[in-house]
C-alpha cells in the first residue's frame, strides 16, 4: 500500500453524501455518474430492538440504521483520493468499517484510494439508539 506521503500528493476527488462531485474548475457540487453513483436507490433504513445489561439490569434500545454504499470510479490516468463527507445527524454516530478518517463539525470524513480505472465501494452505516423505558 502507498505510504502517507505518496497519498498525500495524489489528486483529491470530494463527494458530498448525494455522490455529487466537486467541480475544481466552478468550485461547484455536480452529478457526476462516473466517478460517483449510490448502489441501490437511495439509503437504506431499517430498525431492531437491541438489549444489554447494564448493571445487572437488561435495557432495551431502539435502534434505528441508515446505510448507503458508494461506487467510486477513478477515471483518471493516476490514482486518486476520494474525499467523502457524510452528514451525521444529531446524536447519530458512525457503525461501519472503515470508520471515517475524521470527524469535522457534523461530518464524516472517508479517504478511498483508487488505482486509474479503479471501481470502488465505500460501504457509510449510521445508528441511532433510543431507550425505551421499561414497565
Amino acid at each position: 500500500s502507498a505510504g502517507a506521503n505518496e497519498t498525500a500528493r495524489w489528486r483529491q476527488i470530494y463527494v458530498d453524501d448525494h455522490c455529487q462531485v466537486l467541480t475544481p474548475d466552478t468550485g461547484e457540487l455536480q452529478a457526476n455518474a462516473d466517478v460517483c453513483h449510490l448502489e441501490g436507490i437511495d439509503v437504506y433504513r431499517s430498525n431492531h430492538v437491541a438489549a444489554k445489561e447494564v448493571d445487572g439490569v437488561i435495557q432495551h434500545t431502539k435502534v434505528d440504521v441508515a446505510e448507503q454504499t458508494y461506487l467510486l470510479q477513478n477515471i483518471h490516468s493516476e490514482p486518486v483520493v476520494f474525499v467523502v463527507a457524510e452528514k451525521v445527524p444529531g446524536r447519530w454516530h458512525i457503525d461501519s468499517d472503515p470508520q471515517p478518517s475524521e470527524m469535522k463539525d457534523n461530518f464524516a470524513i472517508f479517504r478511498v484510494n483508487a488505482q486509474p480505472g479503479q471501481i470502488v465501494r465505500l460501504h457509510v452505516g449510521m445508528t441511532h439508539e433510543t431507550p425505551i423505558e421499561q414497565e
